[in-house]
């Protein structure tokens, strides 16, 4: 039957678990509830929720219910089905009787032993402690306990403690003071603190706690030596005369030197002198001779200064490498320089030579160079693009150049600036005949391949000479003239790469096909 067990367990309130080994053929479905007596809190019950275990380990129950605040000695009521009759075979003899009462007084005596009337947190100001006033019901008795907030039994001189919710009373009082010889935990020139807290509901007031503090480090120190501190006067009075003798006239003399012991108005006006001497110095703007300009002197340990040359090669330390980057660019001053020459050594794709407008802004336009390398059917031709390696020509006339990379790979190349001027030759050599030299770019177009489709980008024009296609994306396309491209037919053309037709240029319609999408730019003239 039903019935509540005063031993066979074990209870452990940090590890919520309740032991069952020592009871014999113990079953958890005959387990119905726990209450803590002490607390009166119901820690198990079967079937309701939040009140069941977390798990069970042979006889270890591990309990849904927090119980960590509670203690190991609480007194639990355990209400256990132990199987039996619902009376014993002697319930109705005298003994039987008799034994029952017995069992009856022991438990009013377990619920009668202790009950907490309250619980509270104090301190000595070092460590916390739970304080519990308890009755026993029997005898009325009570009792105080300290206990550490891990449950265990607290050794404490009840003096020194005091309840935590009195600590509002408490009031901090702060001097500070400026150490004049160093000692243990400090330095000179450190700022320590005398921190007291003063218990207002005492009467009268006391001191509750006394620390001393290094300002500077942070850290808690011993009581400095008073030989080597001195307060902090936080109460300076500034009397009219001494603030007039601090700032003194205006009849006052300029200061002579800056570390003196002068009058605000005298070092003003030693301020005013130099800066008055300085402006004298600045000459107006605009350009004038040496004798009439501030001297500069290069710092020592100025690095080297990029300077145009004329008749040199630039930059320092060429050849220079664009990067594999579409749009890379060098940008480069002419001043001086009446023409250009561009010596491409490692030419990876089509390059732009552009000047920058004369009013300074980021507006550049396109200059035609002419290839005067002995090699190939293009020697003495211009062109708005340079398509190859070899030396290009242009005439600068002194302003800002860059070269500019027309899709994603590297150049390779040197500058060198003349001081002389040049001029496009009006023809150039083709397959031995002469033919009139033009540098007109009559279209640029660009435009996004879709994955799978076709692109007619470009229409035939007889008087074509020039074709620049270049695939400015990252998968490969097809290029046809005439008819449509698709992926079985036309010229294949790599993510990044350029194709060139000068010499001999075909004029029908420019046909574009890409299986996976790309982009592309393509320059006629």
């Amino acid at each position: 039957m039903k019935q509540p067990l005063l031993s066979g367990y074990g209870f452990s309130p940090i590890n919520r678990t309740l032991d069952f080994s020592t009871l014999a053929n113990f079953d958890l479905r005959r387990l119905f509830a726990v209450i803590n007596l002490r607390s009166n809190a119901l820690i198990y019950a079967a079937a309701v929720p939040n009140l069941g275990y977390a798990s069970v380990a042979g006889s270890v129950l591990t309990l849904a219910y927090d119980t960590s605040a509670m203690n190991a000695s609480d007194p639990l009521l355990v209400i256990y089905e132990d199987g039996g009759a619902p009376l014993p075979a002697n319930a109705s003899t005298a003994a039987g009787q008799a034994d029952a009462s017995a069992k009856l007084a022991s438990i009013l005596s377990v619920l009668q032993a202790q009950v907490d009337l309250e619980t509270s947190i104090w301190t000595d100001g070092t460590a916390f402690y739970v304080r519990r006033e308890s009755v026993n019901e029997g005898t009325q008795a009570i009792a105080v306990t300290f206990t550490n907030p891990d449950g265990s039994t607290a050794s404490v001189t009840a003096s020194s403690l005091r309840p935590v919710a009195s600590d509002n009373a408490i009031t901090l009082l702060t001097a500070y003071f400026d150490v004049k010889t160093a000692g243990t935990g400090y330095s000179l020139g450190d700022v320590v603190a005398r921190v007291v807290g003063v218990n207002k509901a005492t009467t009268p007031p006391t001191a509750s706690s006394a620390i001393w503090l290094n300002m500077t480090t942070g850290a808690v120190i011993a009581a400095p030596a008073a030989a080597n501190i001195a307060e902090v006067d936080q109460n300076t009075v500034v009397t009219a005369p001494t603030l007039a003798a601090a700032l003194g006239s205006a009849t006052d003399t300029a200061a002579t030197t800056d570390a003196g012991t002068f009058s605000l108005i005298a070092l003003f006006k030693r301020g005013l002198a130099y800066w008055t001497t300085y402006l004298a110095r600045v000459p107006v703007l605009g350009q004038a001779l040496k004798a009439a300009s501030v001297p500069v002197t290069m710092a020592s340990d100025q690095g080297a200064l990029s300077v145009s040359q004329v008749d040199g090669t630039i930059p320092s330390g060429s050849p220079v490498t664009l990067a594999a980057t579409a749009n890379a660019a060098f940008t480069f001053d002419t001043t001086g320089a009446g023409s250009v020459d561009i010596h491409i050594t490692a030419f990876g794709g089509v390059m732009l030579l552009e000047q920058q407008a004369s009013d300074g802004s980021n507006n550049w336009q396109p200059l035609p160079a002419t290839f005067i390398s002995n090699v190939g059917s293009s020697q003495g031709r211009t062109f708005n693009t340079i398509i190859s390696a070899g030396i290009w020509r242009a005439s600068v006339g002194g302003k800002t150049l860059r070269l500019r990379n027309n899709g994603a790979t590297a150049n390779t190349f040197a500058i060198v600036l003349k001081a002389s001027p040049w001029s496009a030759p009006s023809t150039y050599i083709e397959g031995g005949s002469l033919v009139a030299n033009s540098s007109t770019v009559t279209a640029d177009t660009s435009g996004t391949i879709a994955a799978g489709a076709s692109v007619a980008a470009v229409t035939g024009s007889t008087s074509r000479q020039l074709a620049i296609i270049s695939n400015t994306g990252t998968n490969p396309m097809q290029v046809r003239f005439g008819g449509a491209a698709t992926a079985a037919v036309g010229h294949t053309i790599a993510a990044g790469a350029n194709l060139v037709l000068d010499a001999k240029c075909p004029t029908a319609a420019i046909n574009l096909f890409s299986a996976s999408g790309t982009t592309y730019s393509i320059t006629t003239g």
